[in-house]
């Protein structure tokens, strides 16, 4: 199963171009980018796959009303009803291997029948993991899962309780709250991506359900397409896929990866960071490290080393190709400034048995001796600082108090000023614009000024775990967990 992932990936990039849209509108709205191709479920009665994004991506419509679906396209008609297998294709009854059964946000109907009442030809290659769905002008290809990876790399056939829909999920919608669209529908879920300058390239990580399951996507944001870049892989040890960065141009995707020695070998589990071309190819390794993150004119990269002598992460410099390497300091989870001039990164001290792990910045400086380092005042290290972010303009850094809610300072580290006392305000990020800040309370996203006033909630109805801005503010991205599982 892990080593056919790599044919899914070519082949849901001839699916992308049979199902691009041509003429999508410039600047994209949050309905017209596209829901990625669903995962299908292949359990003992039958493949169930969630129905709304096959009607986006099939040119369907689709009604309910009282838990009856009536599906159309093209003059073919499917009437299903949720927890019932009496069906009609067409005006003529048929009985379906399993009723469609409503799943958190979600709602999952029996593939083959529904292909056939549609007039698609449904064929299932479980070698190489994909269902292609034949129809008039091409091909729609759609990943499937029949095993999951549980405890100890091993795979175990997809059971009625892996059936579920409580993965985080993508969403996005435009920066004034409209046009809420769900973009993944996956048996496992998705992060935020990272995106190109122009925001038109997106590299993200698939969670993982059981570790060490990870990998690392792919997309083109006005197309379908997501290609998987790099999958975990149990053979010769098992590897898990941690972070992602695309560079600004959207030509190279870097991410770090987890290694695993295989039982009975010698060795130590290591992490190192790769580099592999947006359109795919060889994952080329640079330098044992994570969270690599590029600069904003993309010729330097900040990732987190390892000092072996000190056993402590050290925030280091390189290079795109790995050469170069330079360190700054002790710390980890690096960013650049929007300007390239500062880093932001954290440090954590003792405070007797616990540690602190506060914002340290650096401004950089041609030569590494004239770099400054600005560390927390030791009056200022009595709690967690978290979730840090700049301000477009470079000048002040947003970040979060654990349970003080958010502040913002100087780049420096001067002058701290509390803007919120929610205790459960986190995740703050800043518009484009610069003047408006947004945060997530109790799971639900807020706006504000970028002073700390006029906090108006923005989308109150979804369990929201992360949110982003596109690059040039006018979509904003964000992470939902939908509620409920399948028994």
């Amino acid at each position: 199963m892990m080593r056919s992932a790599f044919l899914l990936a070519l082949l849901c990039g001839l699916a992308a171009l049979c199902l691009w849209r041509a003429g999508v509108a410039e600047p994209l709205t949050a309905k017209n980018i596209p829901a990625e191709a669903p995962t299908v479920c292949g359990f003992a009665q039958g493949e169930m796959a969630p129905l709304q994004p096959l009607v986006e991506l099939l040119g369907a419509t689709m009604t309910k009303d009282a838990g009856v679906i009536t599906v159309t396209r093209q003059g073919k008609t499917c009437i299903l009803t949720v927890g019932k297998t009496e069906a009609q294709d067409n005006g003529q009854a048929v009985t379906l291997p399993a009723p469609p059964l409503a799943v958190g946000e979600s709602l999952f109907v029996p593939l083959q029948p529904l292909a056939k009442a549609l007039g698609l030809t449904c064929m299932v290659n479980k070698a190489s993991g994909v269902v292609n769905l034949k129809y008039e002008t091409g091909t729609l290809v759609l990943p499937y899962e029949s095993m999951v990876t549980a405890d100890g790399g091993k795979t175990k056939p997809l059971a009625a309780s892996d059936y579920r829909d409580c993965e985080e999920q993508l969403f996005v919608m435009n920066a004034d709250g409209s046009e809420v669209h769900r973009l993944t529908y996956r048996v496992f879920g998705v992060r935020l991506p990272d995106f190109s300058a122009d925001g038109q390239k997106w590299a993200y990580l698939r969670s993982p359900l059981f570790f060490p399951l990870g990998s690392v996507f792919a997309r083109e944001a006005g197309s379908p397409i997501s290609t998987c870049l790099r999958m975990s892989d149990s053979a010769g040890g098992v590897h898990f896929c941690q972070d992602a960065a695309i560079s600004p141009d959207g030509a190279t995707v870097l991410y770090s990866e987890a290694s695993q020695v295989p039982e009975g070998a010698e060795g130590d589990p290591s992490c190192n960071i790769f580099s592999i071309p947006f359109s795919g190819g060889t994952p080329k390794k640079l330098v044992q490290g994570i969270s690599p993150s590029f600069s904003p004119d993309g010729h330097t990269v900040v990732f987190s080393g390892f000092d072996m002598a000190k056993k402590e992460s050290v925030v280091t410099l390189m290079d795109p190709d790995g050469k170069n390497q330079r360190v700054i300091g002790q710390g980890d989870m690096a960013q650049f400034s929007p300007d390239g001039t500062y880093l932001l990164f954290y440090r954590s001290y003792v405070k007797g048995e616990d540690p602190q792990q506060c914002i340290t910045t650096c401004k950089l400086a041609a030569k590494m001796r004239d770099v400054k380092v600005y560390e927390a005042p030791k009056d200022q290290r009595d709690t967690d600082e978290l979730d840090a972010v700049f301000t477009p303009d470079s000048q002040h850094i947003l970040f979060v108090r654990k349970d003080k809610g958010l502040w913002m300072m100087n780049p420096d580290r001067g002058k701290p000023r509390q803007l919120t006392t929610g205790t459960t305000d986190h995740n703050p990020t800043c518009l484009p614009d610069g003047k408006h800040v947004l945060f997530l309370r109790d799971n639900h996203l807020y706006q504000m000024t970028i002073n700390g006033t006029d906090i108006t909630p923005l989308l109150a109805n979804l369990d929201i775990h992360a949110a982003k801005p596109s690059p040039d503010g006018k979509l904003i991205f964000f992470l939902v967990q939908p509620q409920g599982t399948g028994e």
